[in-house]
């Protein structure tokens, strides 16, 4: 069986010959001009784009278009497409629940089912998310779906067929109404320049999301839903609509399940320049960081900390591939504590011992130094698609946490800095009620004045996470918190807590161990069970799965050798 969208690529554009893509490229172009300050120039990420119909035609209007799509087949053909047509269109292979925009972008569009593909709350969450952190303040998400009608009634339980000169083939539907899912088995025939035929074979999922659903989802990653229209029409859904189309608005700042004020990331200049700042919000990702990974109060202090640190150095990634990691390893019980972020930015992290509690300090606060150790290492590792990782290495302060990077950023970096990490926490539920870092560093040439009354100023930043939790939002706490030195901001972020691994991925590392290691797998487990340690995904495999890697191990390895020899 083929993943889907691949033998399917090469005849996709004439099996969608019927589909009006002149007229929903105008219908998008009314509906952002509508939605947009200015449309025009707008930077507009086309997902699930497919062979690029639609991007294309977008930017042909004049949008600044970026292409996103999971089938490299299906992206190649977008490519030439945009080749073909003059346009310089970067397309990128993403997956939806993992979207990761090295930039932040005017709107964003998902058309064709995209949305429908994403076939479990946890995905769709996901990928709300991950638009919210892709979207400026106030950017706009367009996406449709397929409607529970058209799934239901409409596909399922039915057979189609056409005999195209580029391909026969066949499309057989059934509808699960308990899941709400659509599988869809498609059977082509390709012609051949010999007269003979080659089959594919490809199954299509799709989950019929309600009104309800999505609303819901929406809602709690920050997005308000404006309008919604009856497929390419002004008209509002009814029952019987195959096809909804969403406009959708990106909120700077909301209140999510927990209650707690979503996260936003700044960066700032202050003094005219003279030096940079960059500040966290991030209550959010530590209390859902402290859910998913059942956090002890203290763990939950030093792990929030470091995926702050970490969100604020990944805000100055600038390419969709770059990383950075960032490994606390102690002489505390905490082991070690491992965080890794991506452009958004995304952050993702772990303790070794989540569930250590310590009794509080003298000074009735949280030992994180305790819990971390005194004495150990800091490692940051900045992975970027070019050349070599650069990894940096000092020892730890206190265990702290923000001395610890204030300390790196000075012996590592030669960038003296000041930072400041702070999570409050309820002290009879244990709930994050907020949380808060801040980033100054001077800029080349910032006088000894300016330095010295930003020194003078470190232990009031202490008050920016008190600021938070009386509700202040991040600007006007950061502008308080370093009053008189003139601040303007520059850029502004969403983070999010995040995880990018796929089963596809752990496919690809298993196969990296070896046949050998996959042949005893089979032979003495009668299988695998992998977990992400990030987001606490379980991954399963039969013992006929790893067969199928082990047989797709062996032909790599021939394909290799072969190379080699040529």
């Amino acid at each position: 069986m083929d993943a889907p969208y691949t033998a399917f690529a090469a005849v996709y554009d004439e099996l969608m010959h019927d589909v009006p893509y002149d007229r929903w490229a105008g219908r998008l172009d009314a509906l952002l001009r509508a939605a947009l300050p200015s449309a025009d120039g707008a930077a507009l990420a086309d997902l699930a784009c497919g062979t690029g119909a639609l991007t294309v035609r977008l930017a042909a209007r004049g949008y600044r278009m970026t292409g996103v799509d999971l089938s490299e087949d299906m992206l190649r053909i977008a490519q030439e497409k945009a080749r073909r047509m003059g346009l310089a269109i970067p397309f990128v292979r993403m997956d939806l629940a993992a979207l990761c925009l090295h930039r932040p972008v005017d709107a964003l569009n998902c058309a064709c089912d995209g949305v429908n593909y994403l076939t479990s709350r946890r995905s769709l969450l996901a990928f709300f998310r991950a638009a919210h952190a892709s979207l400026k303040p106030d950017g706009v998400l367009l996406f449709d779906v397929s409607t529970r009608y058209k799934l239901s009634e409409v596909l399922g339980g039915h057979c189609f067929g056409e005999d195209l000169p580029a391909c026969t083939y066949l499309w057989r539907n059934a509808y699960d109404p308990e899941r709400k899912l659509l599988e869809m088995r498609l059977n082509g025939f390709l012609p051949q320049a010999d007269g003979r035929y080659t089959r594919f074979d490809e199954v299509h999922i799709q989950r019929a999301h309600s009104d309800r659903e999505l609303r819901s989802a929406l809602t709690a990653c920050g997005f308000a839903v404006e309008q919604t229209f009856d497929g390419l029409t002004d008209a509002a859904p009814t029952e019987r609509t195959e096809r909804a189309q969403y406009v959708c608005r990106r909120l700077g700042s909301w209140p999510g399940e927990d209650g707690i004020a979503r996260d936003e990331l700044l960066h700032a200049m202050i003094s005219g320049g003279q030096a940079r700042v960059a500040a966290v919000s991030g209550g959010g990702l530590v209390a859902e960081a402290q859910k998913l990974h059942g956090l002890s109060r203290v763990a939950t202090a030093a792990l929030g900390r470091q995926l702050m640190m970490t969100a604020m150095m990944a805000s100055q990634l600038k390419n969709a591939g770059d990383r950075v990691s960032t490994i606390l390893r102690g002489d505390g019980p905490a082991g070690s504590l491992i965080c890794t972020g991506a452009p958004g930015p995304l952050v993702k992290g772990y303790a070794t011992n989540p569930s250590v509690e310590l009794p509080p300090t003298a000074a009735g606060k949280l030992d994180v130094g305790g819990y971390v150790g005194h004495t150990g290492k800091l490692t940051v590792v900045r992975d970027l698609p070019v050349g070599d990782p650069y990894v940096g290495v000092c020892s730890l302060v206190s265990g702290e946490i923000a001395e610890d990077f204030a300390q790196y950023f000075t012996v590592s970096e030669q960038q003296p800095s000041l930072v400041y990490l702070g999570v409050r926490m309820d002290a009879q539920s244990s709930r994050v009620r907020a949380a808060g870092g801040m980033l100054v560093q001077p800029m080349p040439g910032c006088p000894d004045a300016l330095i010295d009354a930003l020194q003078a100023r470190a232990a009031g930043i202490a008050a920016l996470s008190h600021l938070l939790d009386e509700g202040r939002p991040l600007q006007a706490a950061v502008e308080e918190t370093l009053a008189g030195l003139d601040l303007a901001v520059v850029e502004r972020f969403a983070p999010a807590l995040r995880c990018d691994c796929s089963r596809e991925r752990v496919e690809r590392a298993l196969i990296a161990v070896g046949a050998g290691e996959l042949r005893d797998m089979i032979d003495r487990d009668g299988g695998a069970e992998i977990k992400c340690h990030f987001c606490n995904t379980e991954y399963r495999f039969t013992a006929a799965q790893l067969e199928q890697l082990l047989s797709q191990a062996g032909e790599d390895a021939h394909g290799k050798e072969a190379a080699e020899k040529g």
